[in-house]
């Protein structure tokens, strides 16, 4: 019986019966053959296109494991030998860099960078814990920005790299130990490679990103010093251990392979292979253009690159031909004509097949290599796994299927061609394969990277959305009649507005996690400056928050970080006497509270001085000891946040300038939050940022003063109040206060405040709206409360200019404009 016959038989369930490994098996012999043809006979016809329809003998290779990003090979054909980069203590000349390719340039630069925060938060824990197993995670990043850099033709940070790689794989050996001088040398490397990153970046940005190619000249920076470091480090043998042609060692696969590193090549190697696909198809057309021929190439050689790093042999070898191929493609030695082509692309979709059946392995090589030989775990046809295992004879298979009215296994066991106890252990197999593949593919994580341009744009979209959905639903002509299924339609489209703010705002909110190794990092470098041991610890790196925002408190944490150290942690000795710990702790935390995200730094150290601090702001002229006598704690501390204050007795590089705080609190007012100060003497202190979570869609509460609208955000107000002239009192600086249970809290008529409108505030008909920001309580009197609203922020028109108490404005649903409260800047405003 023909096998396409069956193959008919068999139906939805057999749709394919040629074994896909048979297939590679195939196109990897082609391809061999017209690698051997291109390298012997470059002017040959173009080779025989195999039937892959054929069976072919099993193919002897094992399943291929995957790799982490490296392209350290530079470009030339693989056959030849590819020699190390030559790294030497003195600097080269800058190279002449071709950009034929920016959005690959940016990737890059991007993917660099986060290897460097990866690697810096690493080696300060290993400066801690001394782990082999953070050494090998170093080493891996590492080895992929100095391939990645070799790839580009940046030999200054191949250089950096490299020599970095030998330090590390001195640590792997036991050679050298782990030691504060040792991360000093690692931290410092990876510095370099953020400057030199940082200015490969800004030359690519002098130039117009439609004139690609363009060429930039390399940045250099000296590292001279860097190299002598790493000799002595080395013990004197670094430089002569690394020279040229001289590969640096690696661990074998078992070593370095983690499932990270699996979803990461599969990610990365099916889009180069979409990617080279597409350029073949168009090279079908075009045989030609040396440009589809390179940008294969180099999705090609950037594979090779992976799964050479992981030493998987077969795709690396399989990678070197198609390169050798490309190359006789490009001499011109060769025409891509429509066999050639039509090689290509078997062999683009063997690979691809093999990335598949890595992915959906063993994690272990070597089981996976074994799995995929037996065949086990692979899903086929009951019955060619019946014939394979020697169960069922292949004329019986082929009878049965004849009479496929009925199951397969029910006609063998009623011919007594199987038993019934066979039969049931072959099912069970095969649906076991068949739910390990449908969990595989379901635990699939799919990623895209997007340009931040659309993701704004996209934010700016769901605002204007938001604003339409107001105005439709809020229409005044529509007021007063009765639209039962308007009002239907309208609830749910506010319910899926409501659901897509939610997922646009959620796809600008990256984790906190790349900051908190930036602090991490800020500590260790200051306590080995200030010599005072500091055990650095966080909760809550998995926050998520805008990007925007994350950008803004970079500043505002380091300047906490640098107090917490310097002011607040004691020294051992006094640290000591106080019953203490030598060690200083210094902890950083973030969290959700509602609407707001609130990210706490906190020390154990001496806490604050009430007294010290009220001295010296009266000596500044902050305050009067009359005014001070009544000062609750919260009032004291917020002198701290003021320009130019500093307890300190002594300026030091670190800190006692009073250009801290009041960075601080500017810029976490911008971002329309608030800093709150909790201490405890001799126990330590806490400061808390407390931010909104997004600052383009707010809550807040929409009132009327005289003809103008304003927007308060909901989560400053705390409470509401009917205005009556017998609670207010006049006081001698000029104003009012409100007293409200015992408690005194300033006035301010909205009204004077912004001047509008003409005559007085009606306090019989006025509301008071009492607020809390950063500076305090305030009462703002208004005349009518509209209602609650979702405020789409937009900047104020330039023509305003900055307004006192103002932070933007924003569309209502009838059209109207409301500008937007700044409750902390109203009340500065009023202190002024």
């Amino acid at each position: 019986m023909k096998r396409k016959s069956k193959e008919d038989a068999l139906g939805k369930d057999f749709a394919d019966l040629i074994d896909e490994k048979e297939q590679d098996e195939l196109v990897r012999r082609q391809l061999l053959e017209i690698t051997a043809d291109a390298k012997s006979k470059k002017a040959a016809p173009p080779p025989a296109v195999v039937d892959l329809g054929e069976p072919a003998a099993p193919a002897d290779e094992p399943v291929l494991e995957p790799a982490v990003v490296d392209i350290s090979e530079p470009r030339p054909p693989a056959a030849e030998p590819i020699p190390a980069p030559t790294v030497v203590a003195g600097l080269d000349e800058p190279a002449t860099v071709e950009i034929d390719d920016l959005s690959l340039m940016n990737s890059f630069l991007q993917e660099m960078n986060e290897h460097l925060e990866n690697i810096e938060e690493k080696i300060v824990r290993l400066e801690r814990s001394n782990d082999a197993g953070l050494v090998d995670e170093i080493f891996r990043s590492m080895h992929t920005i100095k391939g990645t850099s070799g790839f580009f033709g940046f030999q200054f940070v191949t250089k950096v790299s490299h020599e970095t790689e030998s330090l590390l794989e001195d640590l792997r050996s036991g050679e050298i130990e782990m030691s504060p001088a040792v991360a000093d040398l690692l931290l410092a490397a990876a510095d370099h490679l953020k400057g030199l990153a940082g200015d490969i970046s800004k030359e690519c940005a002098r130039h117009d990103p439609q004139s690609v190619p363009f060429t930039i000249t390399e940045p250099t920076r000296d590292i001279s010093e860097f190299m002598s470091r790493i000799v002595e480090a080395r013990g004197g043998s670094g430089l002569a251990a690394t020279g040229a042609g001289q590969p640096v060692p690696s661990s074998g696969p078992n070593e370095l392979v983690s499932q990270e590193m699996v979803d990461s090549f599969k990610v990365e190697t099916d889009d180069l292979l979409s990617q080279a696909e597409s350029q073949l198809l168009q090279l079908e057309n075009s045989p030609g253009n040396l440009d589809l021929i390179d940008h294969t190439f180099r999705c090609v050689h950037t594979i090779k690159g992976n799964a050479g790093f992981l030493g998987y042999a077969t795709i690396e070898q399989v990678c070197m031909n198609l390169e050798d191929i490309l190359d006789v493609l490009r001499k011109g030695d060769r025409v891509a004509d429509q066999s050639m082509v039509t090689a290509l692309l078997r062999t683009v979709d063997s690979l691809r097949r093999s990335v598949t059946r890595v992915t959906f392995g063993e994690q272990d090589p070597a089981g996976a290599a074994s799995s995929a030989d037996d065949g086990e775990d692979q899903y086929r046809p009951l019955g060619e796994m019946l014939v394979d295992l020697g169960l069922a004879t292949e004329e019986a298979v082929g009878q049965a299927l004849e009479e496929q009215d009925r199951k397969l296994g029910e006609i063998l066991v009623a011919k007594g061609d199987l038993s019934e106890e066979v039969l049931n252990d072959a099912l069970n197999k095969q649906k076991q394969a068949l739910a390990s593949s449908g969990r595989q593919e379901s635990m699939e994580h799919k990623e895209v990277r997007v340009d931040v341009s659309k993701l704004d744009r996209l934010f700016d979209l769901m605002g204007e959305l938001i604003t339409a959905e107001a105005m439709v639903v809020q229409n005044p002509d529509l007021q007063g009649m009765e639209l039962n299924r308007f009002d239907q339609a309208a609830a749910y489209l506010g319910k899926i507005t409501r659901q897509m703010q939610e997922i646009t705002m959620s796809v600008r909110m990256i984790p906190m996690e790349g900051m908190f190794n930036k602090m991490r990092r800020v500590v260790r470098d200051l306590a080995r400056r200030m010599e005072r041991p500091i055990e650095f610890h966080d909760s809550g790196r998995d926050t998520e928050m805008d990007r925007n925002v994350i950008e803004v408190l970079s500043d505002p944490l380091v300047h906490l970080i640098r107090n917490a150290v310097d002011h607040g942690i004691e020294t051992s000795a006094d640290r000591q006497a106080a019953g203490k710990p030598a060690e200083g702790r210094v902890h950083l935390g973030a969290r959700y509270e509602g609407s707001e995200i609130w990210i706490s730094v906190r020390d154990d150290g001496r806490g604050l001085n009430r007294e010290k601090i009220l001295s010296r702001a009266i000596s500044q002229g902050l305050t009067t000891e009359e005014e001070a006598a009544s000062f609750a704690d919260d009032h004291i501390w917020q002198f701290l946040f003021q320009p130019g204050f500093s307890t300190a007795e002594q300026v030091s590089d670190v800190s006692g300038r009073g250009v801290g705080m009041d960075v601080v609190k500017r810029n976490i007012e911008e971002l329309r939050g608030k800093v709150d100060v909790v201490t405890t003497p001799g126990e330590g202190t806490e400061v808390i940022l407390k931010i909104p979570l997004t600052l383009a869609i707010i809550d807040g509460v929409t009132v009327k003063v005289g003809n103008v609208l304003y927007a308060i955000p909901l989560g400053d107000i705390r409470e509401f109040h009917q205005a009556r002239s017998d609670q207010l009192s006049p006081i001698t600086a000029g104003g009012e206060v409100l007293k409200l249970r015992e408690e005194i809290i300033p006035v301010i008529r909205l009204r004077k405040f912004f001047s509008t409108g003409h005559g007085e505030d009606e306090l019989g008909a006025g509301i008071f709206i009492v607020v809390q920001s950063s500076n305090g309580r305030a009462a703002l009197l208004v005349d009518e409360i509209i209602g609650y609203h979702q405020i789409v922020v937009k900047s104020l028109p330039e023509y305003m200019g900055a307004m006192q108490g103002l932070s933007g404005c924003s569309v209502l649903g009838n059209g109207e404009v409301s500008l937007i409260i700044d409750t902390s800047s109203l009340m500065k405003g009023r202190a002024a």
